[in-house]
């Protein structure tokens, strides 16, 4: 090894080194650093890609960023096929990932003409309306897989996951709605207990029982009109994050097309007018039996 870095000292190279310049050194230690940097870079970046870090890049994408003769090859079933893009589709119903819509002749007789029997039809949609769907369950219809959207419904309210998750939703709502009374009436209770003397001095100064009255449940049916209103907006808020969040379907998968938050106005509206006429009856009850029972 002496001998070696001895002759690389004295070597033309060596030479070239020491006598071209102080920036000659520092010119090709960055090009050794910038060398080293790019191939373990490209390395690392080969591995996460095989990691899954990186999703592939979506047709859709390809789609937009195809040329002015908008034209972009594709390939379907391992074969190559040049495309002229029309428009571009995100969503296609019972497919998942990339998709090409296009004629199904064009594409066939083009598959059919490179490689024979490739472009064949493996699926149908029917619009199966009165005695259309009783046929397909006859011969010779009957070895074909048939899947409709009746079954494909039926299947998810069935679920036992999807029922599950709905009767723990529900339960979970007529709790809050509980312990929602609950707390109007502890409220109420305790504020009318810490205004007990004033009442009985507004009482004694000639204010009549039933001005009193008026005046409490104006005073409770404000604070219940701006807690409702509260409410409403903090469920929808958290109903959107919800959806958001949410990455599994009934049947485990991935939801597609992606959730939508859907709210059952008038569910929501019965479940309402039904609080806000328990806590009014609370109201009424508590502040009258209270007032009764001022001190004299």
């Amino acid at each position: 090894m002496f001998e070696f870095m001895a002759w690389l000292q004295s070597s033309a190279l060596g030479h070239f080194m020491r006598e071209s310049g102080p920036w000659t050194y520092g010119l090709v230690n960055l090009c050794h650093i910038l060398g080293i940097g790019l191939l373990f870079g490209a390395v690392v970046i080969l591995d996460l890609r095989l990691l899954g870090v990186w999703r592939e890049t979506p047709l859709t994408a390809l789609a937009d960023a195809a040329g002015r003769d908008s034209l972009l090859p594709v390939s379907i079933e391992g074969q190559a096929l040049l495309l002229r893009v029309t428009g571009v589709a995100s969503r296609f119903p019972t497919i998942q990932g990339d998709l090409v819509v296009a004629d199904r002749a064009a594409v066939s007789t083009a598959m059919n003409t490179i490689v024979p029997g490739t472009g064949v039809t493996n699926e149908l949609w029917i619009d199966a309306r009165g005695h259309s769907l009783q046929a397909l369950r006859r011969p010779p219809f009957d070895v074909l897989d048939v899947s409709t959207r009746r079954d494909v419904l039926a299947g998810l309210r069935d679920d036992p996951l999807g029922r599950g998750a709905v009767l723990v939703l529900g339960g979970a709502a007529l709790t809050a709605l509980v312990l929602a009374l609950v707390g109007v009436l502890l409220a109420l209770t305790y504020d009318l207990r810490d205004e007990r003397g004033e009442l009985f001095d507004l009482e004694a100064q000639g204010a009549e029982p039933r001005t009193l009255l008026r005046h409490l449940r104006l005073r409770f049916a404000l604070g219940l009109g701006f807690g409702v209103a509260g409410g409403i907006v903090t469920g929808v808020i958290l109903g959107a994050l919800t959806v958001g969040l949410v990455r599994l379907t009934a049947g485990a998968g991935e939801p597609v097309p992606p959730l939508e938050l859907a709210i059952d106005w008038p569910l929501v509206g019965l479940a309402l007018a039904g609080f806000i006429a328990a806590a009014l009856l609370l109201a009424f009850v508590v502040t009258r039996a209270r007032l009764r029972g001022t001190p004299a």
